[in-house]
């Protein structure tokens, strides 16, 4: 891994952490999942519709792409309204030797309880990353 993310990484502990089977615990997973460019873990963690809607394909290389870079998410709001659950995080990425963070990115996840468990539902955070990363790989 490379030392520029590691102070991005989602821990197992911060998953335990989070209540079981909360929205919260299932974004962390799906973070940590993405961080460790385990493109099947996130599809799993991802609502259907999501993933057939971007296609199975372009998931799989944005988690690929986007891997340790993605950041660290806070939780500012957590709303739940029956099986729909929104999310509003401010994302912090770290660079290489800096105790404070290089940007933040206020973002809200949509998440859907699916077969009772939440699945993440927007990915354009994902996407729009994986994409900035290709175009500074230009």
């Amino acid at each position: 891994m490379e030392p520029t993310t590691r102070k991005n990484l989602i821990t197992d502990e911060e998953i335990a952490a989070a209540a079981d089977g909360s929205p919260k615990e299932a974004l962390l997973e799906w973070f940590q999942a993405v961080q460790f460019a385990d493109a099947a873990a996130a599809e799993d963690l991802t609502a259907p519709e999501s993933v057939r809607r971007a296609s199975p394909d372009r998931v799989a290389r944005s988690v690929r792409a986007v891997r340790g870079s993605l950041g660290r998410p806070r939780f500012d709001e957590v709303r739940i309204d029956g099986p729909v659950a929104h999310l509003r995080t401010r994302i912090f990425g770290y660079l290489p030797g800096q105790a404070k963070p290089a940007g933040m990115d206020p973002t809200t996840f949509e998440m859907r309880r699916i077969d009772g468990d939440w699945k993440v539902v927007t990915l354009d955070y994902l996407l729009r990353g994986a994409g900035e990363l290709a175009q500074g790989a230009r």
